[in-house]
């Protein structure tokens, strides 16, 4: 199974927060299938900093993940998460990678540790672990 995972859950794996028991399980057992935009670099590698953990051990995560790289305008994905309701910038660009990789939303689950971004996502048709 193929899976998508936004920053907000691989910085709670990250962290070993308390919601991030089965994104772990998820993670762990679907590792090579995992999937997220470069951005998630960016947004996981800033969360280690702040929180003064090690950028080593958030790149040992990141490694094991996936980077995609759309090649096309995200237009078209961005009219159909709107039209669900707002979202914060770096959430829709997440799940409009998602959408561009999956128009469909039968192939991917969509993998948050965001109430929002996850409520839209449902509402698109991702199968959502949260």
């Amino acid at each position: 199974m193929k899976a998508y995972i936004d920053s907000s859950a691989l910085v709670a794996i990250l962290f070993n927060e308390p919601q991030s028991a089965h994104f772990r399980t998820f993670f762990q057992k679907h590792r090579k299938q995992v999937l997220s935009a470069s951005l998630l670099e960016a947004e996981v590698f800033a969360a280690a900093k702040r929180e003064d953990i090690p950028l080593e051990e958030a790149l040992g995560f990141i490694d094991l993940i996936a980077l995609v790289f759309p090649d096309d305008s995200l237009q078209r994905e961005y009219l159909k998460i709107f039209q669900k309701g707002y979202l914060r910038g770096a959430d829709a660009f997440h799940l409009a990678v998602a959408l561009y990789l999956d128009p469909e939303c039968q192939n991917l689950t969509f993998i948050t540790a965001d109430h929002k971004q996850a409520q839209i996502a449902q509402s698109l048709g991702f199968k959502v672990i949260q």
